[in-house]
């Protein structure tokens, strides 16, 4: 029972931990004085698919922008740009053109990826 108990407490604190440091902005800080962790666009990508899933428009495109501006030679790169084009799609009843014009930029700046694809059908179902 004693292990259950430490287990929900430790869990809590993460949870809560990790709510404050996002939101007071020190996760932004963090990440950004550690140039040398090579594994902050996947982490930056997947915490913005996270917030897209809980329904977290803001959050998730901040952290989807993020990846675009920093990292855009990253392999996630052009899924992270087709994701945050798909949260201004969603985002506040949908920013149609917005979404757009981030669906474009999956086009041009990625033209040979999976996405570019995608990204045209969803364009021109926009429009």
């Amino acid at each position: 029972m004693r292990k259950i108990i430490f287990l929900v407490l430790l869990i809590l604190g993460a949870y809560y931990g990790f709510k404050h440091i996002t939101k007071s902005g020190r996760l932004d800080a963090l990440l950004d004085a550690h140039s040398e962790w090579e594994w902050k666009p996947a982490f930056e990508y997947y915490l913005g698919k996270f917030y897209v899933i809980c329904g977290r428009w803001a959050r998730a495109i901040h952290r989807l922008e993020r990846v675009v501006e920093k990292y855009p030679e990253h392999k996630l790169a052009p899924v992270a740009q087709y994701s945050l084009a798909g949260a201004y799609e969603y985002y506040e009843s949908g920013n149609k053109r917005r979404a757009i014009e981030e669906y474009k930029k999956v086009i041009d700046l990625y033209p040979d990826s999976e996405y570019a694809e995608k990204a045209g059908k969803r364009m021109s179902y926009l429009r």
